[in-house]
């Protein structure tokens, strides 16, 4: 059984024989606070060193700063510079050390940078890519290669992160006509949900590599209130603190009397209040998946996967903050007979089968 301290200990010596390197280590286990040694001993070497600090997006920088204040490494801030994945292709070649946070976010259109950048990287990553032929696993191997993995079983099982069970709730789609829809001539009829999935799901049959079939299908889904329902019956059954993982706005809205979403002027309000335990049901539509850790939180509802190991790895991960002696409860809802059913397998691929309960 190791400690965290060793664990960053062993990453640290691994990474420090590579110039261009990533490190996969579990959320929660200390990725941030690896990349802030590397500056120190980098810095140690070359005192005018300057650093680039890539994330996902702005709101995650608070997460370097604060680590770097937690850790006595506030000196630091002053060598390092954020800008998010978006903006990255527009910086200068002038960074000693370029430190990717979620580094399975590059794409191809970051390679003429990287191809032409003549500094060392560092790779940070909760989420290693699976696929090896996919995108951000052909980024990785070709400009940060993985040199250390440490993931979310590791770590439960070493008892630096609490215990997690993960329910998935099969959730039938409904056949009744109760869906008003409009024609192009602007007439009006009624269907279902099974019938509005039937429908994209022939048109991606005889078209099967149209993308916009399938964002469409996917954006139907989203709408459809079968889990919606769902999540209310679970909810009178949750007695501890639960974060709901919604849709839209208008989900989330319909789910829970305080939110936190784009469109909700009480965002901070509500947020603490449940940071406090003043209430004990938020509902979010993605925004709390990264960057903000909520004290006492056992329970979760995710309405829908998105078919990606990333996203809900990170919703997970807001749970796998508790005393190790404590258990999270994950419950994702899951559309049978539907796609859905892929997409929500392969976003738990990399989770302990034995932790996970299909209803």
């Amino acid at each position: 059984m190791k400690t965290r301290q060793e664990i960053l200990e062993e990453s640290f010596l691994e990474i420090s024989k590579h110039n261009r390197r990533t490190a996969a280590i579990s959320v929660g286990v200390g990725k941030t606070l690896l990349g802030l040694t590397d500056m120190e001993k980098e810095l140690a070497k070359k005192p005018d060193s300057k650093f680039l600090v890539v994330i996902p997006k702005l709101s995650v920088k608070n997460t370097w700063l604060n680590e770097a204040i937690k850790h006595n490494k506030k000196y630091l801030i002053d060598y390092f510079e954020f800008v998010t994945y978006r903006s990255f292709i527009k910086s200068t070649f002038d960074y000693n050390v370029i430190y990717f946070d979620e580094i399975h976010n590059l794409k191809f259109s970051h390679g003429t940078y990287l191809t032409h950048y003549k500094g060392k990287i560092l790779g940070l990553t909760g989420s290693p890519p699976r696929h090896p032929k996919s995108e951000k696993a052909l980024m990785l191997k070709a400009y940060a290669p993985i040199v250390y993995e440490y993931i979310t079983d590791e770590a439960v099982d070493d008892r630096i992160l609490n215990d997690y069970k993960i329910y998935v709730h099969s959730v039938a789609l409904d056949n009744k006509n109760n869906i008003q829809m409009k024609t192009k001539s602007g007439k009006t009829f009624m269907t279902s949900e099974q019938n509005m999935y039937n429908y994209w799901s022939k048109k991606i049959d005889k078209d099967p590599y149209n993308k916009q079939y399938r964002l469409l299908r996917m954006k139907v889904m989203q709408g459809f209130k079968s889990k919606e329902l769902k999540a209310k019956q679970l909810l009178t059954t949750i007695n501890n603190k639960c974060l709901l993982f919604c849709n839209t706005t208008k989900q989330a809205d319909r789910l829970c009397d305080y939110v936190y979403h784009s469109k909700n002027k009480n965002n901070e309000e509500n947020l603490d209040k449940f940071k406090k335990g003043e209430i004990l049901t938020l509902a979010s539509v993605e925004q709390l998946k990264e960057g903000i850790n909520i004290p006492k939180l056992k329970a979760s509802i995710i309405l829908h996967t998105f078919a990606s190991e990333y996203v809900t790895k990170q919703k997970i991960g807001r749970l796998l903050r508790l005393p190790v002696n404590e258990l999270a409860v994950v419950h994702i809802l899951m559309y049978k007979d539907t796609v859905d059913e892929t997409w929500v397998k392969k976003a738990l691929q990399d989770y302990n089968p034995e932790k996970i309960i299909y209803l």
